[in-house]
């Protein structure tokens, strides 16, 4: 398996800045997160948390596919939950 710095790396190519892109908001915003109760990720006062370990590096584009819709659930809550 490879590191986490590998995957975390990986996921900042495959996912955050293409859709960072995409939704026009600082890469900065998206950002890879790691921990048993991150779950499908989270919104945190705008800060979007994406799970790291539901990544798989097969396929790019079915990854961004997967993780654009997390990324408008969440960017649809507002973080106070």
């Amino acid at each position: 398996l490879p590191s986490l710095a590998t995957r975390a790396a990986a996921f900042a190519d495959i996912v955050l800045l293409p859709l960072a892109a995409v939704f026009q908001i600082p890469a900065s915003s998206l950002v890879a997160a790691v921990g048993p109760r991150l779950g499908r990720g989270c919104n945190v006062q705008g800060l979007i948390c994406l799970g790291l370990a539901r990544f798989q590096t097969a396929d790019g584009r079915e990854e961004r596919c997967r993780w654009f819709a997390e990324v408008c659930r969440l960017m649809a809550n507002n973080g106070s939950a």
